[in-house]
Parts: C-alpha cells; sequence; structure tokens
C-alpha cells in the first residue's frame, strides 16, 4: 500500500506540473487564474491541516505508551538524553546548511529595496532568546494548550513525565498504558487516512506554482 501511495505521489507531481502549464497556456483572464488557484489551494489546505491534526496526538500517545513499557526509569533517561543529543545536533546540523545557503546565495543581494512612506520595522522585533526562557518554555503550563499550539517540545516534556510516572505504577498503570497504546494506533490509523489525501495535495500544490 505504501509503494502504491509513493507511485501515486509522483505521479501525481507530473500531473500536477502538466495541469499547471496548461491553465498558464490556455486560461488568459486573471479572474479564472485566481479562482482555479484558490480552488487547488483548498486541497493543499485541508491536507496540511490534517497532518498538523495529528502532530500532537501522535507525539502524546506514542512517546506515553513507548517509555511506559520501558519499566525502568534508568532506561527512560538514557532514552531521553540520547533524543536530546539528536535534536540538538539535527538543529545544529540545520542551522549550519541555512547559513551556509544564505553565504553562498545571498538571497535579495541585487534587489535594492527600499520601505515605503511611513513603514515601520517594529512588528519584525522578536523577543531575545535565552537559555532561562527556553528551559522554561519547556514545560507547559497545560498540556491541552500545548496540544492547541502544537508545540511539540512541551508535548514531549509531558509525555516523558507520564511514561516515567507510568514506569513506576507497576501493575496499577497497566490500565492508561493499555489506553495509550489503543490511542496511539487509532491516531497511526488516522494518519494512514489522512495519507491518501496525499497525491491530490501534490498535484493542487505543484499545479498552483506552475500556473
Amino acid at each position: 500500500m505504501r509503494k502504491g501511495l509513493t507511485l501515486l505521489v509522483f505521479l501525481a507531481t507530473f500531473l500536477g506540473a502538466a495541469a499547471g502549464l496548461a491553465c498558464r497556456a490556455m486560461i488568459h483572464d486573471a479572474a479564472t487564474l485566481a479562482a482555479v488557484i484558490k480552488a487547488l489551494t483548498l486541497f493543499t489546505d485541508i491536507f496540511l491541516r490534517g497532518v498538523k491534526m495529528l502532530i500532537a496526538p501522535l507525539v502524546l500517545t506514542t512517546l506515553v505508551s513507548g517509555v511506559g513499557r520501558m519499566g525502568h526509569s534508568g532506561e527512560v533517561l538514557r532514552v531521553a538524553l540520547k533524543a536530546m543529543a539528536w535534536f540538538v545536533a539535527g538543529s545544529a546540523a540545520a542551522m549550519a546548511i541555512g547559513l551556509a545557503m544564505v553565504t553562498l546565495i545571498a538571497p535579495g543581494a541585487g534587489l535594492h529595496l527600499t520601505a515605503g512612506a511611513g513603514a515601520t520595522t517594529a512588528a519584525l522585533s522578536a523577543p531575545q532568546m535565552t537559555l532561562l526562557g527556553f528551559l522554561t518554555n519547556l514545560v507547559p503550563t497545560s498540556v491541552l494548550d500545548a496540544m492547541a499550539r502544537n508545540e511539540v517540545l512541551q508535548i514531549v516534556v509531558f509525555a516523558l513525565t507520564a511514561g516515567v510516572a507510568l514506569t513506576q505504577m507497576g501493575s496499577k498503570g497497566k490500565a492508561v498504558l493499555e489506553m495509550a497504546e489503543q490511542l496511539s494506533f487509532l491516531v497511526l490509523r488516522m494518519a494512514m487516512l489522512v495519507m491518501y489525501l496525499a497525491p491530490l495535495a501534490v498535484f493542487a500544490a505543484v499545479a498552483t506554482a506552475l500556473i
């Protein structure tokens, strides 16, 4: 099934490119093109919203059930430290690649843009990130708020805490652990249903980009 879905995504890419080029060549009315783009964007937006809808419950349920099954807090700590090391290494690599690309390509270097009358950069200012603020932000004030805002790191902290607590509950936490496992299976099945929309979303995204 995964191979068939991958093939459909590749096929949708080529069909989307052909459809986008055909629309650009055949439709010369700006209003009609805008309507076509708006209709195609609907499919892409629905797919992306479906993926975002499942991120928080998938992270929560899989981590709680996985950590709860380890059965020992020391093993949980080892895995947590390894995961954090991978996260830091991946983030550093991503930043290094981004800085290298910006240095080599220098995007916007020849545009010579000037700010319009009354323009201000006040809205672009962001609070300075500090280590203390980062560590404080890791702990959610409410897991429901973290899930609503898709704050993945906060969800991870809550899930790890819940998983460690389950390992210490013994047989008393068995029912909760089984429920978390069943919920993770449910969310994975929902993710598969959402992925069925991937070919249509890819078709719409490629077509929109080439119109």
